[in-house]
């Protein structure tokens, strides 16, 4: 049993705010800045389950990842200077794309070459995704 009880939605939201704003905060720290907010907010979340603070499970997760991470992501996206991901990424990156290009074209490939029924589309999507690190 943890502190705040999985049936407390609103604390719940409250301890993961607070831990949102602590991987925000650390991640301008000299000592925080070893990791990125990310990393800090994992570590967070994974120290507040283990020591029976947060529950591991929560009905309140599944809004967070079905509606606020999915908000959040266009926001992280939109700060990211693309043009400096793109010349630091060099010729991994470049391989990275031929990679995903090979993919889809085999996915093409073989969604023409085999029947797979009505689920057809729902695999090669599967398929794309998992193979292209989604």
């Amino acid at each position: 049993m943890s502190l705040i009880s999985s049936q407390q939605d609103f604390s719940l939201l409250a301890a993961l705010f607070a831990v949102a704003v602590f991987a925000l905060w650390a991640e301008k720290q000299a000592w925080g800045k070893l990791l990125t907010g990310a990393v800090w907010a994992i570590l967070m979340g994974v120290v507040l389950s283990n020591l029976n603070i947060i529950p591991h499970k929560a009905p309140v997760y599944s809004v967070v990842f079905s509606y606020i991470v999915p908000m959040l992501l266009p926001l992280f996206l939109m700060q990211a200077n693309i043009k400096r991901i793109l010349s630091e990424s060099g010729r991994v990156g470049l391989a990275f794309i031929l990679a995903c290009a090979g993919t889809v074209t085999g996915v093409v490939v073989a969604s023409l070459l085999f029947d797979l029924g009505n689920n057809e589309s729902v695999l090669a999507g599967m398929f794309t995704a998992t193979y292209t690190g989604g």
